[in-house]
């Protein structure tokens, strides 16, 4: 699991750590690099919709 690791790292380094739960059938989190610059890290949940889709669907225009 992609998060679990990086998460660990980045706060046993002093960064924050923000999550976001706000994404349908996504983990995200994010954090700050020494500069000030917002890292979002982005991960797609297996079987968990995302808003009413399939997983890696994308949306149909009509």
């Amino acid at each position: 699991m992609l998060h679990a690791v990086d998460h660990v790292r980045l706060a046993a380094h002093g960064a924050e750590v923000t999550w976001d739960e706000n994404l349908p059938g996504h983990r995200r989190f994010y954090s700050r690099d020494p500069v000030g610059n917002r890292l979002e890290f982005l991960e797609p949940v297996a079987g968990e919709s995302a808003g009413g889709r399939r997983p890696n669907s994308r949306p149909t225009s009509a």
